[in-house]
């Protein structure tokens, strides 16, 4: 019990942990400009449908080429996940031409230059490449299944899709949200490492249970024998009480043979008080 104690305050500190850093995230993000903030933004969403498909693909592979209901779930979720990125993706071109027509206009005191106006131009490109990807892997998701029906010809029609959807050549939307992402891994492993922990803590703690209620059915059978031996010993004891009584009863009852035994022994004494007198 002490040490499910411990495992459950290790839950506790990390879920603090956790939330620290996501408070710290969200109060970093207060301060950054628009453009950086949607750019932060499209690569937490592209990071998260590439898992995501990654998990699809890893579902249909181990399960020959079917998924069932997981894998339409997890297909509507990605699909829903690049309707984010792809809205994400249009406030920042808005953004960029907001940029591109005050730069035009020549106006003062921007917190921007023509250097961070082409650097924008580029990223947006960036994602906008990343988007495509994404979907191409989105319509091709039957492309890479080995076996079942019609795989050999859906291997044959996407050879050059990527197995694995985490793995691209372009580059990094956003470099932090790949080490957060990797710090947050890190967080996952030591979580499940503490699940499982607890998880073997309360399988103990069940067996623990299951020997203790065998015990107790145990004594509740020894008790019912018990019990039914102090009946039947109960039973003979008021058979010999009834048989006793009746032998009494027919000897006259105790009294009468007490008493006839005291007579007995007076005329005994009188008898050999007469004999000793005339002999």
């Amino acid at each position: 019990m002490t040490d499910l104690k411990g495992l459950l305050k290790r839950l506790d500190e990390l879920r603090e942990e956790l939330g620290d850093e996501k408070d710290k995230k969200d109060n970093d993000e207060e301060v950054l400009d628009e453009f950086t903030r949607l750019k932060k933004m499209s690569g937490k969403q592209i990071a998260e449908i590439r898992r995501t498909i990654a998990e699809r693909d890893d579902l249909i592979a181990s399960s020959s080429g079917h998924g069932g209901k997981a894998v339409v779930q997890l297909s509507s979720h990605v699909r829903e996940l690049l309707r984010g990125v792809q809205e994400t993706h249009a406030k920042m071109k808005v953004r960029v031409a907001k940029e591109e027509k005050d730069l035009a206009k020549g106006k003062r005191n921007l917190p921007y230059t023509q250097e961070d106006l082409e650097a924008h131009k580029e990223m947006t490109e960036l994602v906008s490449k990343h988007i495509t990807e994404c979907e191409n892997l989105e319509r091709k998701r039957y492309a890479g299944r080995v076996g079942g029906k019609g795989g050999a010809r859906a291997g044959a029609a996407g050879a050059d899709v990527q197995r694995n959807a985490e793995v691209t050549d372009l580059a990094a939307i956003d470099p932090d949200v790949e080490l957060g992402l990797t710090h947050l891994k890190r967080n996952d492993e030591k979580l499940d490492e503490q699940l499982d922990l607890i998880s073997k803590g309360m399988t103990r703690l069940k067996g623990i249970a299951d020997d203790q209620s065998n015990e107790v059915k145990l004594q509740s059978v020894m008790i019912d024998q018990i019990s039914d031996n102090m009946d039947k010993a109960t039973d003979h004891l008021n058979d010999v009480n009834v048989k006793l009584k009746d032998t009494l009863q027919k000897a006259g009852g105790a009294t009468n043979v007490i008493v006839k035994l005291i007579l007995l022994v007076l005329l005994c004494a009188i008898g050999a008080y007469i004999y000793k007198m005339f002999a």
